[in-house]
């Protein structure tokens, strides 16, 4: 809620945690800090909030070092994709990857992606990029990623 300190500018949780606001943040520390340090800042508590998601909805994997390697990942998307997330499709990538990687050391991942076929012809670009970024992930949690999930987080990056 917002406290009505005349003298202080105000932006909520919510509008931080779940929505573009690269504006207000700007507006917020502009006298403060540098545009790097600001989208530091940013990029930090999506992090945080989203490892208290995580952390509620994992029960196998250690949720602080999967959210510090999907927070690589996301970075290495991001520049080799030449992207700049959103905050809600950042939080979608922390929760759905590592949840992805619980489900795959389970045995259980999705199989089904709305016609797989015509996505793996359009988007081979896309594929080879996030394939080389969950190589980590497979590498130290020991699976492999199927072409169905690289579609679900394709669709987080991309699709509206």
């Amino acid at each position: 809620d917002n406290p009505e300190v005349t003298e202080c500018n105000f932006i909520s949780l919510e509008t931080i945690i779940s929505s573009d606001n690269e504006k207000q943040m700007d507006l917020l520390f502009k006298n403060l800090l540098s545009p790097d340090q600001i989208r530091l800042v940013n990029n930090r508590m999506v992090k945080n909030f989203s490892l208290i998601r995580v952390i509620e909805s994992l029960t196998i994997l250690d949720s602080k070092k999967i959210i510090e390697l999907v927070e690589e990942l996301i970075q290495n998307l991001e520049a080799k994709l030449d992207l700049r997330l959103s905050n809600a499709r950042k939080i979608g990538l922390y929760v759905h990857i590592s949840c992805m990687i619980e489900r795959l050391i389970r045995h259980s991942e999705i199989v089904d992606f709305p016609d797989l076929d015509e996505f793996a012809y359009h988007h081979q670009r896309e594929i080879r990029v996030i394939q080389d970024a969950v190589s980590v992930l497979e590498s130290v949690y020991s699976v492999q990623v199927p072409l169905t999930e690289v579609g679900y987080i394709h669709n987080i990056l991309f699709v509206d």
